[in-house]
C-alpha cells in the first residue's frame, strides 16, 4: 500500500494530531484522496498567532496580485495571491476588508481564496457630507506613477479609519446575521457605519461622534473616539447610542492612538504613545503603551482601571484591527508583550513614507524590540504590514 492509498479514517486521525493552519494545508494538498479524506473547514485547529501582511518583494507601488506573509511561528515567509490594487483598511478573524479602485469594499480570506462583495463606500451614509470634487482632486494629484494607478481611491480610504469584522454574541437570536457584520468607523464628522449579512445597504450611527474604533463585549457595540469617549451603540433593533465614559484616563494632544480590546480579563483600552526622531511625522516613533481595564458598579457607573500586566496574553493593536490572544501554545510569541504596526503615513513628492515603525512593547520592563522580518535597509514600506489570524473558514 503506497502513501496515497491510506484508509480515510487513518487520513483523518493523522490530521486531527495537526496543529498549525500552514501544515493542514500542506496535508490537504498532498494528493486528490489525502484532500477528500478531510474536512476544508477543519474545527479542531487552536487558536493561531497572526501572520504578518508585508508587501511583495519587489513592488513598491503595491498593485502586483501578491503579499508576503510571515509567520512568527515559524520564522518563515509565504507568497499568497492578491487582488490588484486593493488597499486593506482592516483585517480580523482571518478576513480582510478589501478598497477596491472604484471604491467597491470586500472581503477577503488571503488563505483560501474566498470573497464576499459588501455595499461601496461611496453608499456609507455621512461619508462623503464634507468632501468636495476638489478635496478629492487635491487628494489623487499627490500620487504619480503605477502609484496613482493603485490609489485611485485613495481619498475615500483616508476618510475610512478603521474597517472591522465582529463577531456580535448575543442571547436575544440564533440568526447568523446577528453573530457578526463589518463595522466600518468613518472620520472627520463621520461616526460609523455597520452592514450585517443579509441586508444590502450600511447603516449609519454617532454621525458628529470621530470614532477610531470598536468592538463587541457581551453582546453590546463599543464605540471610542480619538480623544477617549467611550459609548455604547445598540444595533439590534434601532440604533441608539450612550455615553457611558466622558473623562478618558489619559490627555490627548495628537501624539497618541487608542484601541479597544476584548481580553480574558474583560474590556481593555490600549493607549499608544509616540516620541518623534525628527521633525515631521516620518520620523514619528512608538515610546510605550499604556492599559486599561472597563469597571462598572452596580449602579451603571463605568471607568477605566489601569492594569499594569495583562499575563499570558499578547495584544496585537494597529489601524485595521486589535485582538488579545492567549500565549502560552503560541510558539513565536511572548506574553504580556503587545504587537503592533504603523498608522501614520506622509506623502512627499508622490511618495508615501511610513509603515517602519512596527514592533513588540514589552509592558515588564517597557522595551521595544523589533521583529526578524523588520527591514534592515528600507526607507519605507508601502502598503503598510497589517496583522493577518489564519483561518479556514
Amino acid at each position: 500500500m503506497s502513501w496515497y492509498d491510506l484508509p480515510a479514517d487513518v487520513l483523518q486521525l493523522i490530521a486531527a494530531r495537526i496543529t498549525l493552519h500552514a501544515d493542514y494545508i500542506r496535508f490537504r494538498a498532498v494528493c486528490s484522496s489525502w484532500r477528500g479524506a478531510v474536512s476544508s473547514r477543519p474545527c479542531h485547529l487552536p487558536p493561531q498567532l497572526p501572520f504578518l501582511m508585508l508587501p511583495a518583494r519587489g513592488d513598491p507601488s503595491g498593485g502586483s496580485g501578491a503579499r508576503n506573509f510571515y509567520s512568527l511561528t515559524e520564522h518563515r515567509t509565504y507568497r499568497l495571491e492578491f487582488p490588484t490594487h486593493k488597499h486593506c483598511l482592516g483585517s480580523s478573524y482571518g478576513w480582510l476588508v478589501l478598497l477596491g479602485p472604484s471604491t467597491a469594499l470586500s472581503l477577503l480570506n488571503p488563505f483560501t481564496g474566498s470573497q464576499l462583495r459588501l455595499p461601496p463606500a461611496t453608499q456609507i451614509p455621512h461619508l462623503s457630507d464634507t468632501v468636495t470634487a476638489a478635496d478629492v482632486k487635491s487628494r489623487l494629484s499627490e500620487f504619480s506613477g503605477e502609484r496613482a494607478k493603485s490609489t485611485s481611491a485613495g481619498f475615500w480610504q483616508h476618510l475610512i479609519r478603521k474597517a472591522k469584522l465582529c463577531r456580535q454574541r448575543s442571547s436575544s437570536s440564533s440568526s447568523s446575521s446577528k453573530e457578526q457584520c463589518v463595522v466600518v468607523v468613518a472620520f472627520p464628522k463621520a461616526g460609523l457605519a455597520f452592514w450585517q449579512r443579509g441586508r444590502k445597504a450600511w447603516t449609519h450611527a454617532g454621525r458628529y461622534w470621530q470614532f477610531v474604533d470598536v468592538e463587541f463585549y457581551k453582546g453590546k457595540l463599543y464605540a471610542i473616539t480619538r480623544g477617549g469617549i467611550l459609548s455604547t451603540i445598540e444595533i439590534d433593533t434601532s440604533v441608539k447610542e450612550t455615553v457611558i465614559i466622558s473623562s478618558p484616563p489619559f490627555s490627548y494632544n495628537g501624539s497618541s492612538s487608542v484601541y479597544l480590546a476584548e481580553s480574558a480579563e474583560g474590556l481593555l483600552l490600549v493607549v499608544r504613545k509616540y516620541g518623534n526622531d525628527g521633525g515631521d511625522r516620518s520620523c514619528r516613533r512608538t515610546e510605550r503603551f499604556e492599559a486599561f481595564e472597563l469597571k462598572s458598579s452596580i449602579n451603571g457607573e463605568h471607568w477605566w482601571a489601569p492594569i499594569e500586566s495583562i499575563g499570558d496574553r499578547i495584544l496585537i493593536v494597529e489601524r485595521g484591527t486589535s485582538m488579545s490572544l492567549p500565549a502560552s501554545g503560541l510558539a513565536g510569541c511572548k506574553g504580556n508583550c503587545i504587537y503592533f504596526t504603523d498608522e501614520y503615513d506622509v506623502c512627499s513628492e508622490g511618495q508615501i513614507t511610513g509603515g517602519l515603525d512596527f514592533g513588540v512593547f514589552c509592558l515588564e520592563d517597557g522595551s521595544v524590540q523589533r521583529l526578524p522580518c523588520y527591514p534592515q535597509d528600507a526607507e519605507s514600506l508601502w502598503p503598510f504590514p497589517s496583522w493577518v489570524t489564519p483561518n479556514l473558514w
